[in-house]
């Protein structure tokens, strides 16, 4: 009976024992995926994040614009192609950098309005100059100035009847490259290239969105 109730106890203590190390070894193993959860990503981690933030922005937001002027419109739209290269350190006290190049791709669209005269109106404004009086040698006017006013608005009515025509010219393509350097410094990518607040917003905001990334 002493027997019996030793074997038990000691059953329980078994039983006790396998449960805390099951439950440390889950413990163990929640602990380790939440570090790795929250570990600070490698350089080349880090930069594929950075990448794939930038190439969303540059690439999936739609480029245009239209510009209307009295003679005419100019509609431009464009693509971007983003690509990257990524330089490892050459020695143990170099940083990591890296390389991105953004390719625009625009074309130009160009409309021109033009206005010609109809041509009774260009008959009638020739018929009007004609009936015009000469002036006197003597520098005065030979017919009375309110006439002379009134065939003036006569030819100005007559010369406001024109034809509006349209006239589409040939597309222009225009491309450029820009290359963007960055630096791995104190655990983070910095971009070292200076870009051009007036030219470049699009590129800023890209790269602010990007850069945000890093933990």
């Amino acid at each position: 009976m002493t027997s019996l109730g030793v074997r038990s106890a000691f059953c329980g203590v078994l039983v006790c024992l396998l449960g805390a190390v099951a439950s440390c070894t889950h413990q163990s193993a929640a602990s380790a995926a939440a570090a790795k959860k929250h570990a600070k990503p490698k350089p080349e981690e880090s930069f594929e994040i950075i990448m794939e933030t930038f190439r969303r922005r540059m690439e999936e937001t739609p480029v245009g614009l239209v510009v209307n002027n009295p003679n005419g419109r100019t509609t431009l739209t464009g693509t971007n192609k983003v690509s990257s290269e990524l330089h490892p350190p050459k020695t143990a006290d170099d940083p990591y950098k890296a390389t991105i190049t953004v390719k625009s791709q625009s074309r130009y669209s160009v409309k021109v309005q033009t206005e010609t005269p109809d041509e009774a109106t260009r008959e009638k404004g020739s018929k009007n100059d004609r009936l015009l009086p000469d002036k006197e040698q003597k520098g005065n006017e030979a017919f009375d100035s309110n006439v002379a006013k009134g065939s003036s608005d006569n030819s100005k009515t007559a010369g406001s009847g024109t034809h509006v025509s349209e006239q589409v010219l040939p597309p222009l393509k225009d491309e450029e490259v820009h290359n963007y350097d960055l630096v791995y410094q104190d655990g983070r990518w910095i971009l070292v290239t200076e870009l051009n607040k007036e030219t470049e917003q699009a590129v800023q905001n890209a790269f602010k969105s990007a850069l945000e990334t890093q933990i």
